[in-house]
């Protein structure tokens, strides 16, 4: 009778321990998807263009203008978004640092610049000489325009400057119609198109 009543015992304890196990179990974890880091869309801080044809009050400030238009659809082709000239003014506010002065473009200054907005590039460029349209050609008649630019492109992630420094001189040529030419709107034209070929060039300085 007593070897009876210890096997139920013992058959008692290992269900309870079975029961045990089974209730421990944990369900298998669910692999967690892998969620891909998202894009950083590469950004552009460019400097106010700084006039140095010997312009003016209002004639200035609009050559400037015109320099970074020509600017801004180059970054727009490459999809590089611009960050607002009013939004960055409160940083360089902050830095007391005087960017209207192109001996103060330095790398130094441009990471200072560039780390609040995370920024990619940051772009400068001085409009140094304007010559007038003239018309050339007697039979065939064209208007020509001239004018000489400095630009600056800093890598802010390489720390290095794709361009700096460098000159680059361009020529706006059209057939002249039969309106009388405007000279105003022609200087306009060569600074616009002038800056935009500017960068076309020093971003094909960028490392592959």
């Amino acid at each position: 009778m007593r070897t009876s009543v210890l096997l139920a015992a013992l058959l008692l304890l290992s269900s309870v321990g079975a029961l045990a196990q089974s209730g421990g179990q944990q369900a298998p974890a669910t692999p967690h998807k892998k969620v891909k880091p998202k894009k950083v869309e590469p950004k552009v801080i460019i400097l106010k263009v700084v006039d140095k044809t010997g312009a003016t009050g209002e004639e200035s400030l609009d050559r400037s203008l015109f320099a970074r238009a020509g600017v801004l659809t180059v970054f727009k082709f490459k999809k590089i978004e611009d960050i607002s000239p009013a939004e960055i003014q409160g940083t360089i506010d902050q830095l007391e640092i005087d960017f209207s002065k192109p001996e103060n473009w330095t790398s130094d200054n441009f990471d200072k610049l560039a780390e609040p907005w995370e920024a990619t590039y940051i772009a400068g460029v001085t409009v140094d000489a304007l010559q007038d349209a003239k018309t050339v050609g007697a039979k065939d008649p064209s208007v020509m325009a001239e004018a000489d630019f400095t630009v600056w492109l800093y890598d802010v992630k390489l720390h290095k400057f794709l361009v700096e420094h460098e000159s680059s001189h361009y020529i706006y040529k059209v057939k002249k119609g039969d309106d009388a030419m405007d000279p105003k709107s022609v200087a306009y034209q060569v600074i616009s198109s002038g800056a935009k070929e500017a960068f076309l060039t020093a971003l094909k300085s960028k490392p592959k």
